[in-house]
């Protein structure tokens, strides 16, 4: 029985367009994704506080030639839950296995460029080609302390996100990243 609801949790919508949309379960995450295209796969994670609408002309672009895969990541656009266990690269893995995809090529940005070398380190072959845009590096703050502008900024736009108020978050996140923490807009 409960294979059959996970089931139910991965079924497949089909747009007009053949663009193919879900979720799958992954942990106690409801993780939606689009898919669109035919051919090899590329799977693209968009940057913190966005959500897979980040790829939308690269998705049209690529789509013509490969099957791309976008999906929400957690905390993001349509998916929904929580869970403080399950690692983002177990859930890049979960959305690969249940789409079918053994191997594949990827782009991330930022966070999701930082997801993508922890998928890579996990998985390394289930990686045909990887882009990586601004990556971090998870693990770094076991070896190095942040310093104290960092921790400032962070611990702001931290308090701004917890506030769920999408203009701030956004008005937030764009003045940070691109005007910077010291100019103004």
């Amino acid at each position: 029985m409960r294979k059959a609801f996970l089931l139910l949790l991965t079924c497949i919508s089909i747009t007009a367009f053949g663009q193919h949309t879900g979720y799958i379960q992954a942990g106690k995450l409801k993780v939606y994704y689009e898919a669109e295209g035919k051919g090899s796969p590329l799977l693209m994670l968009h940057a913190c506080y966005l959500n897979l609408h980040l790829w939308d002309k690269q998705a049209a672009y690529f789509s013509k030639r490969l099957r791309v895969i976008r999906f929400d990541m957690p905390g993001c656009g349509k998916t929904t839950g929580a869970d403080t266990v399950i690692l983002i690269q177990d859930i890049v893995r979960t959305l690969l296995d249940s789409l079918h995809i053994r191997k594949g090529s990827f782009i991330g940005e930022s966070i999701g460029a930082s997801s993508l070398v922890d998928f890579a380190l996990a998985y390394p072959e289930r990686i045909d080609k990887l882009v990586l845009a601004s990556p971090g590096l998870s693990g770094w703050h076991d070896v190095l302390e942040l310093d104290s502008v960092s921790k400032q900024l962070f611990l702001h736009i931290d308090s701004v996100a917890l506030i769920h108020n999408k203009p701030l978050i956004a008005e937030t996140f764009t003045h940070l990243w691109f005007d910077g923490p010291t100019r103004t807009a």
